[in-house]
């Protein structure tokens, strides 16, 4: 999550917002690719992004939410 000072900053998003909306955000539970970036280095996130992209197999988080296919967290 975004630190207070970035959220500041960015004068568009109100102390906590990220906190309350996680849940509803991410309650689908259905990714292409997750990615920690509490736990890994930007460069560690780039280099499982990478891999991701050059594996070639097509993302289908989207078309499978769109249809309501989607896992519940």
């Amino acid at each position: 999550m975004c630190s207070n000072n970035a959220k500041k900053a960015r004068r568009d998003r109100t102390l906590g917002q990220a906190r309350a909306q996680y849940a509803a955000v991410h309650a689908h539970g259905l990714y292409d690719l997750d990615v920690d970036t509490s736990r890994l280095s930007p460069l560690e996130c780039a280099l499982q992004i990478k891999r991701r992209l050059e594996a070639g197999s097509p993302p289908c988080a989207f078309r499978m939410l769109r249809r309501g296919t989607g896992a519940t967290a």
